[in-house]
Parts: structure tokens; sequence; C-alpha cells
């Protein structure tokens, strides 16, 4: 999954997302642009948007590696799936997590620790934690390092590999995966954006 790569964002939102507002197009578009070489295209609650951006990217011959996924908001947190090809029918966290794996899919965590999202998983972690592939140790639209830093702890403490994702759900956000002042301007910008649209 080229972990921890500068050149791979593996937490894209498209059109799909209720909150989304992204073409599968211009994903690979501005993927391109940012010189990234792997997307995850991570909807809520289905594998529609990265199943056309990866037919998409086909299409056109572009040589970006789209991973289909989805982000699941289960009865425990959020949960990504990467590597899917069906959608995931329940919301039960353990039981999400087989459905994920009977597919040959891997189980991501994205943004468990961010305070300010009442979607993040946090310590329910600890349930799954053994079948965890994935933790999103850097998520572009978190507004305190903080939380990340306590990802990456989580991580390591646990011995599992991290991954970074943007979290983009506008064109600005896609490949925003540095951490310093830039970052948290965008991240603002974006929630600044997404409660305008009223697309929450």
């Amino acid at each position: 999954m080229n972990a921890g790569k500068k050149n791979s964002d593996f937490h894209v939102h498209s059109r799909y997302s209720s909150d989304g507002h992204l073409e599968p197009e211009r994903i690979i578009s501005l993927s391109e642009q940012n010189e990234l070489e792997t997307i995850a295209v991570t909807d809520h609650g289905t594998i529609r948007g990265g199943k056309e951006t990866r037919k998409k990217a086909e299409e056109l011959g572009s040589p970006l590696n789209v991973v289909v996924g989805a982000e699941i908001n289960t009865d425990k947190g959020e949960v990504i799936g990467l590597g899917l090809e069906r959608e995931i029918q329940s919301d039960e966290l353990g039981r999400v997590v087989d459905e994920i794996k009977e597919q040959g899919g891997e189980v991501y965590i994205p943004h468990p620790f961010d305070r300010l999202r009442g979607s993040a998983i946090g310590l329910n972690a600890l349930e799954i934690v053994e079948r965890i592939d994935y933790v999103e140790a850097f998520n572009g639209r978190c507004l305190l390092s903080s939380f990340d830093r306590k990802a990456e702890g989580f991580a390591d403490e646990y011995g599992i590999p991290k991954l970074s994702g943007s979290d983009a759900h506008f064109g600005f956000e896609v490949g925003n995966l540095e951490p310093g002042p830039g970052r948290f301007l965008t991240a603002a910008l974006a929630h600044a954006l997404t409660k305008i649209t009223g697309l929450v």
C-alpha cells in the first residue's frame, strides 16, 4: 500500500459521499498534478466512487493507482476498508471488519483520536486491534496536530503500519499531506466550506 509514502493519498472522497464534491475525472487530474502515484477513494458508505475513479483512470490511460475503498460509520466509530469489490452491508464494528476481510480487503482506521469528530473510533479500536492493517497517522483535516501524534503513538505501540490521507472533499485538499501551517489553513477552510454548503 506504499505505507507512509509522500506520493500516496489514502483518504479521498468523491461526489458519491454525501459531503463530497469531486468528480472522478477531477480526482485523477488533481492527483496527477500533485504527482501522486496512489490514491484511495473512500466515500462514506459506498465503493461506487472508487470503482468509477479506477475505471476512468484505466480509460484515460492514467498511471495513477486507484485503490477502491469505503469509509464505514460503524456503531463504534469510522473504519475504512481498502481493496474492496463489494459494498459493506453491516454497521456493527466486528461484522464490518469481517466483511472487509472476507473479500480480501484491508482495515484502515481513519483519524482515530480526532476529538472534534464524533465519528472517531478512539479506544474502541482496541476491540479489533489485532485485525487492523493500517492506522491513519496523518489526516489532512485534523485541526490539531496532537490528534495525529496520538494516532501515530497508537500505531507504534501496537506495531501497526501507518498511512496518510488528505480526507479531501474539495479539490484544493487532494494531496494535502504535509504538516505545517499550510495544512491547518487548508483544513480550516475545508471545514468552513463544508458547513457553508450544508453538506454534513
